[in-house]
């Protein structure tokens, strides 16, 4: 799941504007949302994490929907349900056979 490009694609201009400043980005033309996606997309400092609470409830409802996570709930649960969801399942442990009697080893 591509959960920035989710954020950049509902986040009002205004608010990229703001993350743009805050993030101290280099952006050509401040006006042209395209540019302001662009410097947030490809800037890695910028973490699904803090952008989530650059949105509002209403927002971050619109990435559930999109990403189809459950848009049932207040701001916090909903950005934590968000980042559950987008985060790699852990690998399963490593399992050995044993040389002496061919046991399975976790």
């Amino acid at each position: 799941m591509r959960l920035k490009q989710h954020i950049i694609t509902v986040a009002s201009t205004a608010t990229l504007r703001q993350m743009v400043h805050d993030y101290e980005l280099a952006v050509g033309d401040k006006r042209q949302r395209k540019s302001l996606a662009d410097a947030i997309s490809s800037a890695r400092r910028c973490t699904p994490e803090e952008l989530l609470g650059y949105l509002t409830e209403t927002e971050v409802k619109q990435v559930c929907e999109e990403t189809g996570v459950d848009p049932k709930g207040r701001k916090n649960a909903l950005i934590a349900r968000l980042l559950e969801a987008a985060s790699p399942a852990s690998p399963p442990a490593p399992t050995r056979i044993c040389a002496t009697n061919g046991c399975k080893v976790s």
